[in-house]
């Protein structure tokens, strides 16, 4: 098997750029790979890429859209030489696709998205240069790779329940939900410039009118200095390990409803109310499972979807042209 490699002809202006059909047209033409007796061109590829280019441009700019748009199209690429392996090996084991089976599949198309209208269905293809042998031969490919995949990878992936419960046992960390805290918090700044002192003062004389059961919500609101005193210091549900610990430290053994000491930090000074609280939970295995036997499978499958198409280059002609495409566009 033959490999040329490098892709860093993938600019693609020429393809963001509506405008240069005519430069467009030549391009497309150009020949990117050859796999066995099966010739690829750049607009192969690009008919795949295309559905995805308007996401990218709305996303990307600049150097990183060429570059998610290099990504595209190389991913590309390597389907349509899988592709043409996959189908070459099929014949090769003497396969054959019945024709009511590819009729079959055609009739579901044209039901359920052309509502069984033949005429608009023969129009669509019109509009994308397709004859209709054309496309019928493609459908009978999708099939043909369809059941090659199915035969030598999805029926191949075997998962055991030693496997599921192995991984849940490793992986406990990811089905555990930390327990969760509602704060409430007054916020006093204190800066360089500010007395420490009468900030402590302020803050130990609120925590006295708030012990005292003055509304939690109408003190933080005349008093906290941060951008959460117009909700009432109403900081919402955190983790405590993503509070400073010096916070996550004073409000360790509180409960709810419990109001917190003067808490001091090198920029501010807190008081918190605990406004409510969700324990800490496990998913158990049970509920698990079905999202790891998924977990599992996909990373086998693909696993034995690698191994397979390597075995299949082994015993084919792949070559991958080494040109610049888009040079000078």
């Amino acid at each position: 098997m033959k490999k040329i490699h490098c892709f860093a002809y993938i600019v693609l202006l020429v393809f963001l750029t509506v405008n240069a059909m005519a430069e467009r047209k030549i391009l497309l033409d150009g020949l990117i790979a050859k796999v066995n007796e099966h010739f690829i061109t750049i607009g192969d590829v690009m008919l795949r890429v295309q559905p995805l280019q308007r996401q990218l441009m709305v996303k990307y700019k600049g150097e990183e859209l060429r570059r998610e748009t290099r990504k595209i199209f190389e991913k590309s690429l390597d389907n349509l030489i899988e592709n043409k392996l996959i189908i070459d090996a099929y014949k090769a084991q003497k396969g054959q696709i019945p024709e009511w089976v590819v009729d079959n599949r055609i009739n579901e198309i044209l039901h359920n998205i052309f509502k069984d209208d033949r005429t608009a269905m023969m129009r669509a293809l019109a509009d994308d240069n397709l004859t209709y042998e054309k496309w019928k031969t493609s459908i009978r490919n999708q099939i043909i790779t369809s059941s090659m995949r199915q035969a030598n990878v999805t029926d191949r992936i075997k998962i055991s329940a030693v496997d599921v419960q192995n991984y849940y046992d490793l992986h406990l960390a990811d089905y555990t939900k930390p327990s969760m805290v509602r704060l409430q918090m007054i916020v006093i700044k204190v800066s360089a410039e500010d007395d420490e002192e009468s900030g402590m003062k302020k803050a130990t004389i609120l925590r006295a009118r708030l012990k005292l059961g003055e509304d939690f919500y109408k003190v933080a609101k005349e008093n906290s200095e941060d951008d959460k005193a117009s909700r009432g210091g109403d900081w919402g549900w955190l983790s405590p390990e993503d509070l400073r610990p010096e916070l996550a430290k004073a409000i360790k053994d509180l409960k709810e409803g419990d109001i917190s000491d003067v808490i001091k930090t090198d920029e501010s000074i807190y008081i918190a109310k605990i406004f409510a609280l969700k324990p800490g939970s496990v998913e158990s295995f049970s509920d698990a499972r079905e999202d790891i036997e998924k977990k599992l499978r996909n990373k086998q499958g693909q696993r034995i979807h690698k191994e397979w198409i390597l075995s299949l280059k082994k015993n084919a002609q792949v070559e991958i042209m080494d040109i610049d495409p888009f040079a000078g566009n």
